[in-house]
């Protein structure tokens, strides 16, 4: 499998993770807004809320306890504005770092992190 495969099965994990549990519906793929692209956009129609993800294949992304540099979140963040203003609706950002078993890729850990405002 290649590291594009490996990714795009990737997100489709996260989404359906958070469609089990969680509840939410997705939206978009590969979402473009002026400032980043975002790879989940989802809706959880209960709390009137989105939640957009970026999703990350393998724990080694994770460095100094951030599972983004700072460009990257820097672009994440206002890329969360703008959908927040365009939506109406309050916006979570996340960022998803999957991991796969050695034994098979449909085999995955996904883990959340959650992006804040500084």
């Amino acid at each position: 499998m290649t590291k594009n495969e490996r990714g795009i099965l990737s997100e489709w994990q996260v989404a359906s993770h958070r469609r089990r549990f969680y509840g939410e519906t997705l939206l978009n793929h590969r979402y473009k807004t002026p400032f980043a692209e975002i790879d989940l956009v989802l809706h959880h129609q209960q709390e009137a809320s989105l939640t957009m993800i970026e999703v990350k294949t393998d724990a080694t992304y994770i460095r100094d306890g951030e599972p983004v540099g700072l460009r990257q979140r820097q672009r994440l963040l206002a890329a969360r504005e703008y959908l927040d203003d365009i939506s109406g609706m309050q916006v979570r950002l996340l960022v998803a770092v999957v991991s796969h078993s050695q034994e098979s890729a449909l085999i995955c850990r996904v883990r959340y992190f959650e992006l804040a405002n500084y």
